[in-house]
């Protein structure tokens, strides 16, 4: 009786029958696999619900951590709202390869000290005006004060994202950003360093090379079977430029043959395997 006649009894179980939907989802691996993002993120915002069944379970103490957590939540959001949101008018797309996108845009004046190893919160309105994707950028080698994403159509919206974009066009979309990585000016503090990324996962690498390129020496290893992205990204970027005192071993694993450019760097070294351990 005391669980239904009680507020405390009452708001106890509220909470302790919303915890698992707000956490079970995001750690629990069957889940994640068979639950859509979209929906896993729904569930994660019944914390709010959780929090208000807690601020009336215990009245007497949770309002002071509540209430300090909700204050410090809500002065980020409006900040990032009103300095971090920019509207770009003319963002490029385009398609790479058989299954990705690469967006070029201008650089807003509010990032004009920003460090280039950042990741952005885009939202595109004629896809979803509700849904912020998390991307890293780096600085677009072809134009000054742009930045570039690559975007592997992988999950939901970025699959849509694909089929919208049939043809190179321009579109609006809204950033949310720069937000800082760890790969920014203090990743490294050696001279010389190895990085190693398996398939889209070279953007913060390029990021992080562009970053340091004169200062320290960096050697890539890149593992992709995306064909259409190691060819986008040879023909577009100038890695030998940035790798000029070190290399760039790439193992493709796909099964189509690479459309690779007709000359390329001495330091840049491909191989269509997997990478092997050799004894030491």
């Amino acid at each position: 009786s005391l669980l239904w006649q009680s507020t405390a009894g009452f708001t106890g179980f509220i909470a302790a029958v919303v915890t698992p939907l707000i956490c079970w989802p995001m750690v629990v691996p069957f889940l994640k696999q068979h639950i859509r993002f979209e929906v896993r993120k729904g569930l994660h915002y019944l914390s709010i619900v959780w929090a208000i069944a807690l601020l009336f379970h215990a009245p007497s103490r949770i309002p002071w951590l509540i209430g300090i957590a909700a204050a410090v939540y809500i002065a980020d959001y409006i900040f990032g709202y009103v300095k971090r949101n920019n509207l770009i008018e003319t963002a490029y797309f385009e398609r790479y390869g058989e299954n990705g996108v690469a967006l070029h845009f201008k650089n807003p004046k509010s990032w004009e000290d920003r460090s280039p190893t950042s990741y952005v919160l885009i939202m595109c309105p004629w896809i979803s005006k509700y849904q912020w994707h998390a991307f890293t950028m780096f600085p677009d080698p072809s134009k000054e004060n742009h930045s570039m994403l690559c975007i592997g159509a992988c999950g939901d919206w970025t699959k849509q994202l694909f089929n919208k974009i049939q043809t190179p066009c321009l579109r609006q979309l809204y950033v949310h950003g720069p937000l800082m990585t760890e790969f920014s000016d203090k990743a490294i503090t050696t001279s010389n360093a190895i990085a190693v990324a398996t398939g889209v996962g070279i953007t913060p690498t390029l990021s992080l090379m562009m970053n340091y390129v004169g200062r320290k020496r960096i050697n890539i290893i890149w593992v992709c079977r995306d064909p259409g992205l190691i060819e986008y990204t040879l023909h577009n970027i100038d890695i030998s430029a940035i790798t000029r005192n070190s290399y760039a071993f790439i193992f493709y694993t796909g099964q189509r043959e690479l459309a690779l450019p007709k000359h390329l760097p001495v330091n840049i070294f491909i191989f269509k395997s997997r990478p092997k351990h050799l004894p030491v």
